[in-house]
C-alpha cells in the first residue's frame, strides 16, 4: 500500500492517504491514474494489467489467536475488486 512506505511523520504520508480515499471515491477516474503511476513504478516487471483491490479485516479475537489463527488469515479477510487498470508497453 502506497501510504505505508512512508513515515506517518511525512507529509507525503498524509498526500498517500488522501490519494487512496480519492481513488475509492471515484474509481472510474481516479483509479486508472493511479494503475498508470503504477504501472510506470513498476516497468522493470512487465505487468500487463493493475488490479487495485480494498481489504477489509474481519473481527480477529484473543480465542483465535490461541487457536493458532493469525489475522491476515484469509477467513478474516474480506477483499474486493475496485478496478483493473491495462498497462500499456513501455517505450525503450
Amino acid at each position: 500500500m502506497p501510504a505505508n512506505e512512508v513515515s506517518w511523520y511525512s507529509p507525503d504520508f498524509w498526500w498517500r492517504k488522501l490519494w487512496q480515499a480519492a481513488i475509492l471515491g471515484d474509481p472510474e477516474t481516479n483509479g486508472e491514474l493511479a494503475g498508470e503511476l503504477l504501472c510506470r513504478k513498476h516497468a522493470a516487471l512487465h505487468p500487463t494489467t493493475v488490479t487495485l483491490v480494498t481489504v477489509e479485516q474481519k473481527d480477529f479475537s484473543p480465542r483465535d489467536w490461541l487457536n493458532g489463527k493469525r489475522p491476515f488469515d484469509p477467513e478474516f479477510l474480506a477483499a474486493e475488486m475496485v478496478t483493473r487498470v491495462e498497462c500499456l508497453p513501455q517505450q525503450p
